[in-house]
């Protein structure tokens, strides 16, 4: 527990968490609960600092922001495996064009598949044409969420 002067720890009581319907409801998995929202809270705050530092430094109104995270919860069905608890990762994105859906969350299916065809949808660039050992171009399998932002 590394100590980041702007954050505030909040730490969480097992004895009050909420344990998903397909963890086993013991005192070591609400203790480990309890750990993952402190956790889950410290990176809330950081995202905050950076958002921070991104107004102060005058970079609010032109910096799409994409957070993610490459796995699902750490617990039985969730990570490295394909049902819902596995497959429901974080992913934001904060674009300074659409505020009015900031703090908002979405139904829609993505990826981090999605990331480099939303990068490249925000600076107007289209994906690159090549090839990679034989005849057919390589082709990018995600979507832009940029769309996502201005329409669910």
């Amino acid at each position: 527990m590394g100590l980041i002067p702007d954050w505030k720890p909040i730490h969480y009581s097992p004895e009050d968490v909420i344990v998903p319907y397909f963890v086993q409801d013991t005192p070591a998995a609400r203790q480990d609960i309890a750990n993952q929202y402190t956790t889950i809270s410290r990176l809330d705050q950081g995202i905050g600092l950076i958002l921070e530092e991104l107004r102060q430094a005058g970079f609010e109104d032109n910096t799409l922001v994409i957070y993610s995270s490459d796995n699902g919860i750490p617990f039985p069905t969730g990570r490295t495996n394909l049902f819902d608890p596995g497959i429901a990762e974080p992913y934001l994105v904060s674009s300074p064009y659409t505020p009015e859906r900031w703090g908002q969350e979405s139904d829609a299916m993505v990826s981090l598949l999605d990331i480099v065809p939303t990068v490249l949808d925000w600076f107007g660039l289209d994906y690159p044409t090549y090839k990679l050992l034989g005849p057919n171009p390589v082709q990018l399998t995600g979507k832009s969420v940029l769309p996502v932002l201005k329409e669910e």
